[in-house]
């Protein structure tokens, strides 16, 4: 690292004016995203974008996806997981299920090895702005028993903070319900 930051050209580019340091670049790249070559044929990355895409569906076009997302590589399906999860971050809303909710679950429950991605995202959202669909849905999607007890962890979280009143109260609520098969 510390020879690339010592290259000429790369510290005569980081003086180009306007200075980007503080700014957020994350949707510009996200809009600039290229899914196909010059000469149109579909990239790797394209195809994996074009997967992303038909997962910001409704609800019941991206169930109908789930055999061809279990059709995909381990290391496909983390590409699409990013993707949707990129996405769904720069939307910056959280009230509501945002866009690509559905298609991320459906493609941890096609593909369970990312059921600790599906945590660890979850786990980013913020607290304060979180609607109460963050906390249903996930009992067909998490299924690892580790990824359970994270998962019950979380719940615990969300109830017991007191920025956000209703999702505490749901979480809660979650917490109280019997457990399937006990």
């Amino acid at each position: 690292m510390d020879e690339w930051l010592a290259a000429k050209p790369i510290q005569e580019w980081a003086v180009i004016k306007p200075l980007l340091g503080d700014l957020d670049l994350r949707p510009y790249f996200f809009a600039t995203k290229d899914h196909k070559n010059f000469f149109g044929t579909t990239t790797v990355l394209g195809h994996i974008a074009s997967i992303a895409e038909q997962l910001f569906g409704p609800k019941i076009s991206v169930q109908a996806k789930e055999g061809e997302l279990k059709l995909l590589a381990v290391a496909e399906a983390a590409q699409v997981f990013e993707e949707l999860r990129s996405h769904i971050i720069s939307g910056g809303k959280f009230e509501n299920p945002p866009d690509g909710i559905d298609g991320l679950t459906i493609l941890v429950k096609a593909q369970p090895d990312l059921q600790t991605n599906l945590l660890d995202f979850l786990e980013s959202l913020p607290i304060e702005h979180l609607g109460m669909w963050a906390v249903s849905g996930w009992g067909d999607v998490i299924r690892d028993t580790e990824n359970i007890k994270r998962l019950n962890l979380l719940y615990q979280k969300w109830a017991s903070n007191t920025s956000n009143p209703v999702l505490q109260k749901v979480a809660a609520g979650v917490i109280q319900l019997p457990k399937r098969g006990k």
